[in-house]
């Protein structure tokens, strides 16, 4: 069986007449604003805003549309979807959280990292974040805690530098420890 394609369009629109969806349950901080305004002015555009031509209410690109009519654009890519509202509602809820499960190459990443630059302040931030985050972290597990009444021993993934996973690892072992302790004495 193929999936069913709901695209029905592509187009550009003007985004003064675009819906914000009302069941958008995604905020858009400061820094995310101004990282996507880097880009946008960096690159331009390169992904279509999503709309849903049944409710005629945006799916995905809130945030493009509204740096769109701060600077005044008349015209911005869209590609339409024929989606119930049932189905809007799905997609809402599951295209950004789909995106984030995504994992870093980090020697992927690390060559991107080096070979690019942009003279735009929040681009080089969110750069630099990526570099922090994602090459510089490394994941540690800890594999030897043992809760009494779980059967399957417990581990934990902690990813972070040295220092954090020292002072996890210390907060965890403390917390044990009062644990076990009160079963002890409950006994």
């Amino acid at each position: 069986m193929t999936w069913e394609s709901r695209i029905i369009g592509h187009g550009e629109m003007d985004p003064h007449e675009l819906i914000p969806n009302p069941k958008n349950w995604r905020t858009h901080p400061k820094l995310q604003e101004k990282a996507l305004e880097g880009a946008l002015e960096d690159i331009g555009w390169i992904q279509d805003v999503i709309v849903n031509e049944r409710t005629g209410k945006l799916l995905d690109g809130h945030l493009r549309v509204e740096l769109a009519k701060k600077r005044g654009e008349h015209k911005i890519p869209v590609v339409m979807v024929d989606l119930s509202e049932e189905e809007e509602a799905l997609a809402l809820l599951t295209l950004d959280p789909i995106s984030a499960m995504a994992e870093a190459d980090k020697k992927q990443l690390s060559s991107l990292l080096e070979k690019t630059t942009s003279d735009n302040a929040a681009i080089q931030n969110l750069i630099k974040s990526l570099d922090e985050k994602e090459v510089k972290q490394k994941e540690f597990v800890l594999e030897d805690f043992i809760f009494p009444e779980v059967e399957t021993p417990c581990w934990f993934v902690i990813r972070g530098d040295q220092e954090q996973y020292t002072e996890l690892r210390s907060a965890l072992e403390k917390i044990i420890k009062k644990y076990n302790a009160r079963l002890e004495s409950s006994e």
